[in-house]
């Protein structure tokens, strides 16, 4: 029998979750005569019980050793949310008969088709393997550096009802080669984990100082030829990020003033965006089609039928507030939509709509992300509320950090 690492065992349970949870035609599963919905990914308590099981430790042990809940409490969190849902997929994978899965088989049903799930990932000639999820990134991309961010919202803080929030960070070069920044500079707090969002942004003016210098060491252009990328988790996606200051001559400056800032998705980072077929066609297919063609201008308010159309690549999503846009940004993410625009300054909505389209309209793709640039740093119009509440979700299908292979310690 194949022997696999705790990780890889991690790595196999959050791809089944992953799987059901963020497909919903597939979240719905059948248990005692009763439809579950899965709602959740799977919880810290749910991988240390993961991860402990696969060095054959008891409930106590592992609840002892990660300091987590009482063994009781683990025991009820596998048993009931974990075990059914490894039986449900290996079921229908891979046709297992056995009976129900508990503590004592869970480690031989895992090394049993761990493999077989390497084998039929492979078998599908996707452009990447379980072992690592980057696709190879295109010759176009690697004219550019990037600092890369990746933010995602954690456990609340004990006692509160506030997130944590987890921060990793990276300097991509231009041989695509990721150099670690937060073993150097990210070392302020426990697991990389912050209570919020305000001491994030107290570190850029190191992060970007550490950049400009790995820049200067691999002879890479210049510092004007980084872009910052933030990957964060869909909640954080309207967040200010192009505003955020750093400190730079004894001053604070904001990040639009210097650098393109791309927002992206986590979501299509994972495992189970990608595996599925007909959402990555759709993104590629679009995003092949945005290289060629020049934008039209955006007139309707029907985003369901403009999203699902094929020739569209683009979207300018400006809403009248918040709650409007999250639901359309989440179209966008299943139809495999590359470019969305918006404007945070929700009383805005149809000027900034209008000055959008007037800003895009006929640009091609290189030229669309300058224009954006341009607008952030070099407008002298007089009140210009778009200037700095203007926001790029820019996704490229061909350029995903393979965050399960860069010693983040998070795997998806």
């Amino acid at each position: 029998m194949t022997e696999i690492t705790e990780e890889q065992a991690l790595e196999f349970v959050d791809y089944i979750y992953t799987k059901y949870i963020e497909d919903e035609s597939l979240s719905i599963m059948q248990r005692d005569g009763k439809q579950v919905v899965k709602k959740e990914p799977l919880s810290d308590i749910q991988r240390q019980g993961v991860k402990g099981i696969c060095k054959g430790l008891t409930y106590e042990e592992i609840a002892d050793k990660r300091k987590v809940e009482n063994g009781d409490y683990l025991r009820k969190e596998m048993t009931n949310k974990v075990f059914p849902v490894i039986l449900q997929f290996i079921q229908r994978e891979f046709g297992y008969k056995g009976g129900d899965i508990h503590k004592k088989t869970f480690r031989s049903v895992i090394k049993t088709y761990y493999p077989d799930w390497i084998e039929s990932l492979e078998s599908r000639n996707e452009r990447f393997t379980s072992a690592t999820l980057e696709i190879t990134p295109q010759a176009e991309s690697r004219s550019k550096t990037y600092l890369i961010i990746k933010i995602d919202q954690t456990d609340n803080k004990e006692g509160t009802e506030n997130f944590m929030y987890r921060l990793d960070a990276w300097f991509l070069d231009l041989k695509n080669k990721y150099h670690p920044l937060e073993t150097t500079i990210l070392n302020r707090t426990e697991d990389n984990r912050f209570d919020s969002m305000e001491a994030i942004k107290s570190l850029f003016g190191k992060l970007i100082s550490d950049c400009d210098q790995l820049i200067s060491d691999c002879d890479e252009r210049t510092s004007n030829d980084l872009i910052i990328e933030f990957f964060v988790c869909n909640d954080l996606l309207l967040d200010d990020f192009d505003c955020w200051g750093y400190e730079i001559f004894g001053s604070t400056t904001q990040l639009n003033t210097n650098y393109l800032i791309h927002v992206r998705s986590l979501v299509r980072t994972t495992s189970n965006y990608q595996m599925n077929g007909p959402i990555m066609n759709k993104w590629r297919t679009r995003w092949e089609r945005l290289q060629q063609a020049r934008l039209e201008e955006y007139s309707t308010d029907d985003y369901e039928t403009y999203f699902c159309h094929p020739e569209t690549i683009w979207g300018n999503l400006c809403s009248s507030d918040k709650e409007s846009l999250k639901p359309l940004l989440g179209k966008m993410l299943l139809h495999g939509v590359p470019v969305g625009i918006w404007s945070r300054e929700y009383t805005e909505v149809e000027n900034h709509r209008r000055e959008i389209n007037e800003l895009l309209s006929g640009s091609s793709c290189k030229e669309l992300s300058q224009r954006i640039q341009n607008r952030r740093s070099y407008s002298h119009r007089d009140n210009d509320t778009l200037k700095d509440n203007l926001s790029l979700l820019w996704e490229d299908p061909n350029r995903i950090p393979p965050f399960h292979n860069l010693n983040s310690g998070h795997l998806f």
